[in-house]
Formats: structure tokens, sequence, C-alpha cells
């Protein structure tokens, strides 16, 4: 289920971008995150930024279109072979070097059912957010905001918000030494109306797949037992085969600021290789085999933690 090539390490680094700046000393990480979505929504721009993401150096173009309710995102990259990246809500779309190379539209079915958790006691269990002045990205003013894990399991951030426009110019990912593993900086933002922003959208053309279900493709045929406190099952998804690919399973965790997803699909020549310990960036994999299926747990967390929630993984009966 991994996508294979860099760009894909873009998208972990860039959840936290659309995070809202005021007169913060008195916000707490969970008022930020609940301004996420209202802020992605409000603001269609255009910008370039750097990526740095563990060795490997990259300019990239975005182009971030929103009408208040619905947004889409393009993002190109400016540097070496020209990947381009289309993500509106669940549906991603990517090319390299105009080839369309991962259609995913989410055609699986979310089988999780019950409250969503309520991550406020989460949040304040597990990091602690404090303001650090203000700094000067992109030359647009901006406050510093330090989020710090209280355990290995998770990274820390700073994150410089625009005063002004309420997006983050920088974001830096940060692990326990103090290192930073993944930043995003932007070089040039310029806020834009929708229709200039959608008229900038190239989309390619993806090779979509239909699913061909059974009766029983639904059925949930894992789950996790034991995991890093605060990280909590928030959508369990089964993707029946198709003519093309084999049945899967893909659940997803987050402590409500990190995420991690785990697949589950049978084996298949050349799955052997995928075995072990996976890293680029900050972006952390750990893959086994149980019982003929190979478990894959990848997520933008310390190496500790995908190991632990794979080696928790078992089959329900």
């Amino acid at each position: 289920m991994l996508i294979k090539y860099p760009v894909f390490c873009v998208f972990l680094i860039l959840l936290p971008l659309h995070v809202l700046a005021e007169n913060s000393s008195d916000k707490t990480l969970r008022d930020w995150l609940d301004a996420i979505t209202a802020s992605a929504l409000k603001h269609s721009y255009e910008g370039t930024f750097v990526y740095n993401c563990g060795s490997q150096i990259m300019a990239m173009r975005i182009v971030h279109s929103a009408d208040g309710t619905n947004e889409q995102e393009q993002i190109t990259s400016l540097s070496g072979p020209v990947h381009q990246i289309f993500q509106q809500g669940r549906s991603l779309t990517s090319s390299f070097k105009g080839t369309p190379l991962v259609s995913q539209d989410s055609p699986s079915t979310d089988v999780l059912t019950g409250q969503r958790p309520d991550f406020d006691q989460i949040l304040m269990a597990n990091y602690r957010v404090n303001s650090q002045g203000m700094d000067r990205i992109a030359d647009r003013q901006t406050q510093v905001v330090h989020v710090a894990p209280n355990d290995q399991y998770r990274y820390g951030y700073n994150l410089w918000l625009d005063t002004q426009t309420d997006l983050v110019l920088r974001s830096d990912m940060i692990d326990h030494e103090g290192h930073v593993i993944e930043q995003v900086m932007f070089v040039e933002i310029s806020l834009m109306d929708y229709d200039k922003a959608q008229a900038q959208m190239n989309v390619p053309k993806a090779d979509a797949t239909q699913s061909e279900a059974n009766n029983s493709s639904f059925d949930v045929e894992w789950f996790i037992g034991l995991r890093p406190e605060g990280f909590v099952l928030t959508g369990h998804y089964v993707k029946p085969a198709s003519k093309r690919q084999l049945r899967y399973e893909h659940m997803v965790l987050t402590d409500g600021l990190a995420s991690v997803s785990v697949f589950i699909e049978k084996m298949t020549s050349g799955s052997e290789s995928l075995v072990g310990q996976k890293k680029m960036g900050a972006v952390n994999a750990f893959s086994q085999v149980i019982d003929d299926y190979l478990i894959t747990v990848v997520g933008d967390v310390p190496a500790v933690t995908v190991k632990l929630i794979a080696q928790s993984v078992r089959p329900e009966s």
C-alpha cells in the first residue's frame, strides 16, 4: 500500500499547514487543530516552498483552492524529475513525468461504528504547547509555536504561523534529540480567489479501477491489540478484491495530531522485500508476516511506534 516515491512524504508533513494564527498564549493544541479545517476551507493561494525530507531537498509549487465548503490541492515538483500530486478530499491522483502512477478514490468501506473519540484530554496528556516569539518567513511576519511530545512515541513540531493570513509558512518536525527531521518552508505565497486557483489546476488523468465485492468482502478479519497511549482507532476500512488488486484492510490510528496507517493484505511475489524497518525522513514503516499476510504500518511517527503497533496486529479468530 505504500506509495513508492519521495513526494509521498510531503503529505504527511503538510498535514499541519493550515493552522489558525491568533494571539495564542492561551490557546490549546486542540484549538489550533480545530482551526485546521476552517482555515483550509477559507483560503485559496499559490506558493513555492522548499521541502527537506531526510537527505533530499526539493522545491515544490502548490496551488490550493477553497470555496468555503470544499478544497483541492495540487503540488508539483520544481527540481529533479517532475512529480505532480492532486488531492481532493480522500481522492488522490499522482503522476511522474506525465505518466499516472497512483489513483486512490477510496472505494473502500469504513466498517468502524460507534462514537468518535474526543481528543481534548488525549492532546493535553501527550503534548505541551508554548509560544516562542516572532520571526519572519517569506518576507511575512510570523508567530512561532512549539509543540512538544511527552513520550517517545510521537514527534514534536515548530510552527511559524503567519499573523495576517492564518497559514503556517514553515513547519519543522523534531525528534527527541531536538533535530529537525523534516521541514516545509515557504519562500513565497500569494492569496488568490477561488476561480483563479481553479484555473491553475492541471489534474492528471487517472487509471481508475473498479472493485468487485462479494457478500463477505467487508467482514473485519484483523484487530490491533497493544498500542501507544493516546493512539485510538478512528477508521477501519475494507477494500474488496478486484481484477487488479487483492482484498486488503486499512486501519487508521491517531492521537489527534500524529497519525498511523495499518495495511493488511495477502502475501504476493516480492512481498518479502518489504519485511522489516523502513525510513524516509520522518515517515517510518514496519512490515512483518503473519499467517501468510503482510502487515505494514506506516506513519509520521518514530520507528518504535510503528514497530510496536505492527507487532500487536492479530487476526480476529
